[in-house]
């Protein structure tokens, strides 16, 4: 899972980024010296976007906060649970007893899943004259489709399922017997990524 960043317009010069990956346990994880205090500030992808008054407007890269970085402020942030997509303000505290909402607080950006599941182990079991069995696996939750036809390329039959498994098992009945069947499986994931596989065919009894 991707880590998502806060920024802390902290002390004087000095912007300190937390991980709010787990909402309920924010970790300091760098500090990255600013001319001035800053007025502003703004995360995007990798980058952070720090508006430091006269000095202009700096762009940090978030790679730089990956190396373990050691900070004297213990800091402790009250985030709301399931935190939806938007900008939030976050009222800080720190070791020292001072305490302030902190206006420019965070930015939660939905992560966008764009990658369709990996079908594996296409077989066919249970094979009989009128019925076979199709099977496969994914790498995620997805839901099954079974095209198929009796001419390669041609799929003008179909079941399907929409419950959400990593082992599929499709059952084709009503086939005639002594019959080459050509069939391509289908699945797509909760955000609707699809993928099929290459065709396969089997022979009924």
């Amino acid at each position: 899972m991707a880590s998502t960043y806060y920024s802390d317009l902290g002390s004087w010069g000095l912007l300190n980024v937390i991980d709010i990956t787990i909402p309920s346990s924010p970790v300091l994880v760098g500090s990255v010296e600013i001319p001035v205090r800053a007025s502003n500030v703004y995360v995007s992808g990798s980058y952070i976007y720090v508006a430091a008054g006269e000095s202009g407007l700096q762009v940090i890269m978030m790679p730089i906060l990956d190396s373990n970085v050691e900070d004297s402020t213990s800091i402790t942030a009250t985030v709301p649970a399931n935190l939806t997509e938007g900008a939030y303000n976050i009222f800080v505290t720190n070791s020292g007893g001072g305490t302030g909402i902190l206006y420019n607080g965070f930015k939660v950006i939905e992560a966008v899943d764009v990658t369709p599941p990996v079908i594996s182990d296409v077989n066919v079991i249970d094979i009989t004259d009128t019925t076979a069995i199709v099977t496969w696996d994914t790498d995620e939750p997805s839901d099954s489709v079974v095209e198929f036809g009796i001419t390669s390329g041609e799929y003008t039959d179909s079941i399907s399922d929409i419950v959400l498994v990593t082992s599929h098992s499709q059952k084709l009945t009503d086939l005639t017997p002594d019959t080459t069947y050509y069939f391509i499986v289908k699945s797509a994931d909760s955000s609707g990524n699809p993928i099929e596989s290459q065709e396969h065919s089997f022979k009924t009894i």
